[in-house]
């Protein structure tokens, strides 16, 4: 597993606990902290990985594919 693939699944599940966290477990603070996690595990790896375009990662193409096919950081963030 590279790295970049390590991280992307990281990130989801960051993101994909903050739900639960805040919807069902009525936690809203940490719900945030997981979602502030996620955001700057996005930002670091986006700036790390990703070139000042989002059609050229600067990453190998297959650890970039394995990013983009769990969490597309190299485009513009939708979360």
């Amino acid at each position: 597993m590279a790295v970049a693939e390590a991280q992307g699944y990281a990130y989801d599940t960051l993101v994909r606990t903050a739900r639960p966290a805040d919807e069902l477990w009525k936690d809203e603070p940490h719900a945030h902290r997981l979602r502030a996690a996620a955001a700057r595990l996005r930002s670091r790896f986006t700036t790390g990985f990703c070139a000042t375009t989002s059609t050229a990662p600067t990453a190998s193409p297959p650890a970039a594919a394995a990013w983009r096919c769990a969490a597309t950081p190299c485009a513009p963030s939708d979360h």
